[in-house]
């Protein structure tokens, strides 16, 4: 074998380790990167979620009121 082969496998060697450690990071990456899509889905289904009670509670707050004021304008028509 020549010197220059010996070089070669060794080139291709050390490529490959680097291939091989490049892979790892390219992977956690996009595992980093779906874990946050997916905190960032859970957040969006609670924030719809919080918005829809927001809605009921208003809607009670409103019919609350009109009672209250239905009452009050009762007691005040009898005095």
């Amino acid at each position: 074998m020549a010197a220059g082969d010996d070089n070669g496998r060794v080139t291709l060697a050390v490529l490959g380790e680097k291939l091989d450690n490049l892979d790892g990071k390219v992977t956690a990456a996009l595992e980093d990167a779906k874990e946050e899509r997916d905190a960032r889905e859970k957040l969006g289904t609670r924030v719809t979620r919080i918005e829809e009670r927001i809605g009921i509670w208003a809607i009670a707050q409103a019919a609350w009121t009109a009672l209250a004021s239905a009452i009050a304008a009762a007691i005040g028509v009898r005095k």
